[in-house]
C-alpha cells in the first residue's frame, strides 16, 4: 500500500516553502493549514492500494465476491480515520476532510496559483439534485472531495479549464482528457444537519426497498432514529415510525456518526435550506459515494448510515456487513456499503461488451440516488427498458457517461461501451461528473 503525506506547493517566499515541504507540520497547525493526506495503511490482511487492475479484473471475472468486498471495505478503512490535523474551530479532521474539491481546484487553476488549503471545504447542494430537477428544499449537502494523487492530476493536467477539455474534442470521433492514476480517489460525503439546540433530533432512515419500483425519496421512507447530541443514547438497532417517538432504543449517540461541527463557510448555503441554522449546527455523515481508478472504469463503493450495521437493507446485505473487517470500530463501523465495480454481470469489457444474457448490477446510494424518477434518465437502457428510477442504477453506468457536451443524460444500471456511438463528438472525462460541473472559462 503507497502511504505517505503529500504536501500541495504554495506560493509564497521561499522560506515558506521550504518549511511546508520538509514538513513544517508545527508551522502549518499555527496558520490553519490542512495538508491533504493520502490513506493510511488500515493494515487489513490481503487489501492492496492501488491494486493491480489484473487482480481485480480476475476477480470481477471469476465473481470472487469475497476479495471485491474486502477490497471496498480496505478502501473505507484507508480513508476514514482521524489525522492529527484540526480545522478552523479546532475538530480533528479525518483522511478524506483534509482533501481539496473540484470547486477548490478549479478556484486554484482561475487564479494561476497553488495555494495550501485552510478551511473546511464548505457543504453544497448535491449537483446530481440539480441535473435531476429536484426540489431545492431537500436537505442533503455534500462535499466533494480529491485524494491527492487526484489533485495532482487535476492540477498539471488542468481539466477544470473549459479551453483544455475543449482541446480534447475530436471532429466525429471520440475526444478524451488523459486517465487519473491509479491510486487516484474522489468521494461525496453527504450531509443531514441538525441543530446544537436540540439534544434529541430525528433524521431519516432508509431501511429496505419499496414493494414496487419507484422514485423513493426519503420523504417516503417513513422510518427514523434519533441523534442524542449529548452521547446518551443507546440506540439498538431499532428505529421509528414517527418522528416525533424518540425512545431508548431508537435512540443513538451523535459519536454513532462520522460528523463535524458547521462552520460560517457553510452557514449561508444551509440558511437557504433551513433559515434557523446555526454555526456550530452538526453536519451528520448520513452517506458517501467513493471512486477509486484501480481499474478503466473505476471502482465505485457506497456507504450509508445505518442503525443495524450486522443486517443492512438492499443494496447492501448480510454478506457485504459480515465481511467487514474488525479493524473497523466506533462511528465507521455503523455504515452499510454497497458496490458496483462491474456495470452487469458476467463482467463485460470496457469495449466491445453486450448487454444480451446478463443482469445489472444495483449500486445506488439511498440519499442521492432513490428520489430519482424515470424523468432523469435519458439515456435508453438497452439492457431492460423497465429500469427507468434510482433504485435501479449503479455508479459505475452512471458515471461512464461523464462528458463535455450540451447531451448530458444519466442512466440506470446497463453495460455501456466506452466506443459507443453517443461519445462521438464529446469529450469523454473519464467518469468524472465533477469534472463537467466546475469547468471555468480560462
Amino acid at each position: 500500500m503507497k502511504v505517505y503525506n503529500s504536501l500541495p506547493m504554495i506560493a509564497l517566499l521561499g522560506l515558506l516553502f521550504s518549511n511546508c515541504q520538509s514538513g513544517n507540520d508545527t508551522y502549518a497547525e499555527s496558520h490553519n493549514f490542512i495538508q491533504p493526506t493520502d490513506p493510511i495503511d488500515p493494515k487489513i490482511s490481503g487489501f492492496n492500494f492501488p491494486e493491480d487492475s489484473t487482480v481485480i479484473y480476475n476477480w470481477l471475472n471469476t465473481d470472487n465476491q469475497d476479495k471485491i468486498i474486502k477490497h471496498a471495505w480496505g478502501i473505507w478503512a484507508a480513508i476514514t480515520p482521524i489525522t492529527s490535523q484540526k480545522d478552523s474551530a479546532g475538530q480533528f479532521l479525518r483522511v478524506f476532510e483534509t482533501w481539496e474539491s473540484p470547486s477548490e481546484l478549479a478556484d486554484r487553476l482561475k487564479i494561476g496559483l497553488t495555494s495550501q488549503k485552510q478551511l473546511r471545504t464548505p457543504l453544497k447542494r448535491p449537483s446530481q439534485f440539480a441535473h435531476a430537477g429536484l426540489p431545492l428544499n431537500i436537505e442533503v449537502y455534500e462535499t466533494v472531495a480529491y485524494s491527492p494523487s487526484a489533485s495532482k492530476f487535476a492540477i498539471e493536467n488542468q481539466v477544470f479549464k473549459k479551453s483544455v477539455v475543449e482541446s480534447y474534442k475530436k471532429k466525429n470521433k471520440i475526444g478524451k482528457i488523459p486517465d487519473f492514476p491509479n491510486d487516484a480517489i474522489t468521494c461525496k460525503p453527504t450531509y443531514k444537519v441538525i441543530s446544537k439546540s436540540s439534544a434529541i433530533s430525528a433524521i431519516p432512515i432508509w431501511l429496505g426497498m419499496p414493494s414496487t419500483p419507484q422514485a423513493y425519496g426519503e420523504k417516503k421512507w417513513g422510518t427514523y432514529v434519533f441523534i442524542d447530541t449529548t452521547n446518551k443514547g443507546k440506540g439498538d438497532g431499532s428505529f421509528s415510525t414517527d418522528s416525533l417517538n424518540p425512545t431508548i432504543n431508537n435512540t443513538y449517540n451523535l459519536n454513532d456518526f462520522i460528523y463535524f461541527e458547521v462552520d460560517q463557510s457553510s452557514l449561508s448555503y444551509i440558511k437557504t435550506i433551513d433559515p434557523i441554522a446555526e454555526v456550530g449546527d452538526y453536519a451528520i455523515l448520513v452517506a458517501m459515494h467513493v471512486g477509486t481508478k484501480e481499474i478503466t472504469n473505476w471502482t465505485w463503493q457506497s456507504f450509508w448510515w445505518t442503525p443495524d450495521p450486522s443486517n443492512p437493507p438492499f443494496p447492501s446485505s448480510s454478506e457485504i456487513a459480515h465481511k467487514k473487517p474488525s479493524s473497523i470500530k466506533n462511528a465507521p463501523a455503523h455504515y452499510a456499503m454497497t458496490l458496483s465495480y462491474a456495470m452487469v454481470m458476467p463482467n463485460q469489457p470496457v469495449h466491445g461488451g453486450t448487454n444480451s444474457g446478463v443482469i445489472p448490477v444495483f449500486g445506488f446510494n439511498p440519499y442521492l440516488e432513490s428520489a430519482f424518477d424515470s424523468t432523469v434518465f435519458k439515456f435508453p437502457n438497452q439492457l431492460n427498458p423497465d429500469l427507468k428510477f434510482g433504485i435501479q442504477t449503479n455508479c459505475m453506468s452512471c458515471h461512464a457517461l461523464a462528458n463535455y457536451s450540451k447531451n448530458t443524460p444519466y442512466s440506470t444500471a446497463q453495460y455501456i461501451d466506452m466506443q459507443d456511438k453517443f461519445f462521438i463528438n464529446k469529450v469523454q472525462l473519464d467518469f468524472a461528473w465533477s469534472i463537467q460541473s466546475n469547468l471555468i472559462e480560462n
